[in-house]
């Protein structure tokens, strides 16, 4: 952010001063204001959304993953206040699955990759098939509330168990610390498999 020094002379200008420093974080006409996401997601990135959840309108976002815990608190803000997402050249793991799956109308641009290799619904079958112990659910918890208030197909979790052979992988450990072995792994559906698998259009091609 430029440094800009000014004068404030009253309670006027102080008024100024804040609605300022609010245009240079997010975008001053409040009808299209839009909140960026780079690269892996972070708390950082829930903090902000929580705190400018009704003045943001659109999310662009480039990502390839992070905690789906965020993602679905995250996820679940987009869904409340019907906050748009545009894609950005590539969007993998829980960016896609989870978080821009939550936009009521999803837009693509610059032709982007779209890549998944699990979500929390996937997690949860698998904690189940293998028995596991105090598992935390919370990000499936989360994540299917979004699935279920949008009306949105359990079905492209389970393509993405079928499609990646989870059958050949064994988790280790406790929920908490859960590896499956398929973070270089990815399958990057059509906008037909996303539309007959998720039930969700995309604006753009891809």
């Amino acid at each position: 952010m430029a440094n800009i020094t000014v004068l404030i002379r009253n309670k006027k200008h102080i008024a100024f001063m804040v609605a300022l420093a609010s245009c240079l974080t997010f975008a001053c006409n409040s009808p299209s204001s839009e909140y960026k996401i780079r690269g892996q997601i972070t708390a950082k990135h829930l903090s902000e959304l929580s705190q400018n959840k009704h003045k943001i309108k659109r999310i662009s976002i480039r990502s390839s993953g992070g905690s789906s815990f965020i993602a679905a608190q995250i996820g679940k803000i987009i869904h409340d206040y019907k906050i748009d997402v545009t894609i950005i050249d590539y969007c993998l793991s829980a960016c896609f699955d989870i978080i821009a799956v939550a936009a009521p109308k999803l837009y693509a641009k610059n032709k982007p990759m779209i890549g998944v290799h699990g979500n929390p619904h996937v997690l949860f079958m698998l904690s189940v098939e293998n028995r596991l112990q105090n598992c935390d659910i919370q990000s499936y918890s989360l994540t299917r509330q979004v699935y279920d208030d949008l009306d949105l197909s359990v079905r492209f979790s389970v393509r993405q168990m079928e499609l990646l052979k989870f059958e050949n992988y064994t988790i280790k450990g406790q929920c908490e610390a859960v590896s499956y072995d398929l973070e270089h792994e990815l399958w990057f559906p059509t906008r037909i498999e996303i539309k007959e698998y998720l039930g969700k259009s995309i604006e753009g091609e891809l």
